[in-house]
């Protein structure tokens, strides 16, 4: 796994190239031993354009040191003129008033980072001489190094202690190894590498883990708090297009299509707040262009200290899944449709056999009972024939159902409704389920049927008005979390059927209707859970309150829904 751009040239050949944040000590007897280590060390750094630090101590003082590396590197003092390299005395570095402070030396470390990557040198290679050490500042500087450890792999910096065998027991120099990557030390006149057998089991460990990440199919990445890509695994160059060599160190962002822009970011901000964000399905962008879909899981990065230091993203392409999903939509859609279609021819069937049964019958109460029968039967199979053609299989448009079935109404009743204008004004968009339309259609269809054959008796005409209007009675709350949006909206529609005409007599009572139209009218109310209104003032208003869930009103999510801008006119 590629967890790091560069690796860089220890100048040890022991060694050779270590990452960055490399921590590791040297074992000395002699300034010969530090001069044999160091002088190839701070060599390297130099000529791979690294900042320098050299804290010396006795055996090797400041210009023991200089003249050390002045034999090797030829061109030294212009290094030092050009401030590429420091050599400074423990005394001015690691004690304040001749007391070690641990804090200060650390801190410092920092600000040479700092100062080296806005000088435009790729990073710091610094060491550091202990034999200045007292026995009871021990301690503390084990604590300090266990904190430079725990922390360092997150920098761009190099670090070398060298420690005296003179003043290190059997326990110091166990408390040494434990908080390095590895220690140098000269046996019968060779350098050795020992690993920490603690780091080392950790390390296997992670490798096994560095192993299963490498291998797997699903893209594995990890992005720093500022959104940084730090590190990217075979699978992801799979998914993505983009080699590791390509990626590493480049923005996130690079990855999110443009209509995605900002949906990173805003992952991000989740995560540093204590939020997950778990196999949420979202698009993203290949190196050629593709768009490709994925199904992401974010967690958080912590250090040892549990200090959040990173987010690691889990991607699988699930694009084949999608469009296999798509595909199945679209054949369900087609089945659906199919169905529909059937189920309108069926019902204009019944409706043609019920138009040829009435002209059986003289009596004109009888052909009439025939009539309505017909009406409701060629309703409910506009419903079918719209969901044939529409977009959708599942809902309706009522607005555009309401149009057509107000116009068959008018063909049905056109003796009677020369002079009777039909005012409709409703919600756009607004989508029903079968289980709502079905019955709406039926009780407008009731209405309508009732206002065109009674309420204009005597008169040359008139008007009949259908409005409907939505009232919001609940919030639309989406969640990102699970990776579906999900609605908890309800509204309330108000569908008000009215007329000009000569009005409802008071004696009708709703709640002891006789007839068949009005006890249908009243029943499928009751199946709608709703609330049915009269009044008689200059003519007659029906008004029905219901109210939908998610299930039964696709848009509910969406904008508020706009009225039409002009009130549509039939008759």
């Amino acid at each position: 796994m590629h967890m790091r751009k560069n690796v860089r040239n220890s100048g040890i050949d022991i060694i050779g190239d270590v990452p960055w944040g490399t921590h590791f000590c040297q074992f000395y007897q002699t300034k010969e031993d530090l001069a044999d280590i160091l002088v190839p060390y701070f060599k390297a750094g130099l000529e791979n354009n690294e900042y320098c630090l050299w804290i010396t101590s006795q055996p090797l003082e400041v210009e023991e040191a200089k003249e050390a590396l002045r034999s090797a590197v030829s061109d030294i003092d212009f290094y030092l003129e050009k401030g590429q390299i420091e050599i400074i005395s423990y005394i001015f570095w690691c004690v304040n008033g001749g007391i070690y402070n641990p804090e200060r030396v650390m801190n410092g470390w920092f600000e040479k980072l700092n100062h080296a990557l806005e000088s435009g040198y790729e990073g710091l290679r610094l060491s550091g001489n202990t034999s200045w050490l007292k026995t009871e500042e021990w301690d503390d500087f084990v604590d300090s190094e266990k904190k430079i450890d725990s922390s360092i792999d997150k920098y761009r910096m190099i670090a070398l202690c060298t420690y005296p065998l003179s003043k290190c027991g059997a326990n110091k120099i166990i408390d040494v190894i434990i908080n390095h990557h590895f220690a140098l030390i000269k046996r019968k006149g060779k350098w050795e590498n020992i690993e920490s057998s603690k780091r080392k089991k950790t390390e296997e460990k992670i490798q096994i883990l560095l192993n299963a990440v490498e291998s797997s199919d699903d893209a594995i990445v990890t992005r720093s708090l500022e959104d940084i890509i730090i590190s990217w695994n075979k699978g992801a160059e799979q998914i993505h297009g983009y080699s590791a060599e390509e990626i590493l160190g480049k923005h996130i962002s690079i990855l999110e299509p443009d209509n995605l822009k900002g949906e990173m970011k805003q992952f991000s901000e989740k995560i540093k707040q204590g939020k997950k964000i778990q196999h949420y399905e979202t698009s993203r962008l290949k190196k050629d262009g593709t768009i490709i879909n994925v199904s992401v899981t974010l967690s958080p990065v912590f250090d040892a200290s549990g200090e959040l230091v990173a987010i690691s993203a889990i991607a699988r392409d699930i694009t084949e899944r999608i469009n296999a999903e798509k595909s199945l939509a679209k054949a369900e859609d087609a089945r659906k449709k199919e169905i529909h279609h059937r189920i309108k021819n069926n019902l204009q069937v019944i409706s043609s056999l019920l138009d040829l049964q009435a002209d059986k019958f003289e009596d004109e109460n009888v052909r009439e009972a025939f009539r309505e029968s017909q009406s409701r039967v060629l309703s409910m199979s506009l419903i079918h024939e719209e969901l044939y053609k529409g977009e959708e299989t599942d809902t309706l448009d009522f607005s555009a159902y309401l149009q057509k079935l107000a116009e068959n109404l008018f063909q049905t009743y056109s003796l009677s409704s020369q002079n009777i204008r039909l005012y409709v004004d409703l919600e756009e968009n607004a989508s029903f389920n079968m289980d709502t339309v079905v019955p709406l259609g039926i009780i407008i269809n009731e209405l309508v049927s009732n206002s065109l054959k009674h309420a204009f008796q005597g008169r040359d005409g008139g008007e009949i008005r259908i409005k409907l209007r939505r009232e919001e009675n609940g919030e639309c709350i989406n969640s990102i979390e699970d990776g579906k949006g999900e609605c908890c909206k309800s509204i309330s529609f108000i569908l008000t059927v009215s007329d000009d005409g000569i009005g409802i007599p008071e004696s009708l009572d709703l709640e002891n209707l006789e007839t068949l139209g009005f006890q249908l009218i009243a029943s499928l109310v009751d199946q709608l859970d709703g609330e049915l209104k009269l009044k008689r003032n200059n003519g007659a208003e029906f008004t029905i309150r219901f109210t939908v869930t998610e299930m039964d009103q696709i848009a509910c999510c969406h904008p508020a829904l706009n009225r039409l801008s002009d009130n549509s006119i039939l008759g």
